[in-house]
């Protein structure tokens, strides 16, 4: 059984993700987060999740 080569590269994708909703989620703490931080940060998570899956994915296909 192969080991995935993406560990580190989806590891460390999941790190900054995870640094980014933080501070985002300080920066913009209100009832209203959609409206007070706008679809920027959303688009920005979204498309480091959908890297993070297609890694993951694409890598269990070397086992």
């Amino acid at each position: 059984m192969k080991r995935n080569p993406y560990v580190p590269l989806i590891a460390g994708m999941s790190l900054i993700f995870f640094v980014f909703v933080i501070v985002n989620t300080i920066k913009h703490v209100r009832v209203y987060l959609v409206y007070s931080s706008g679809l920027g940060p959303f688009i920005i998570g979204g498309l480091l999740l959908a890297v993070i899956l297609v890694l993951i994915v694409k890598g269990s296909s070397y086992r």
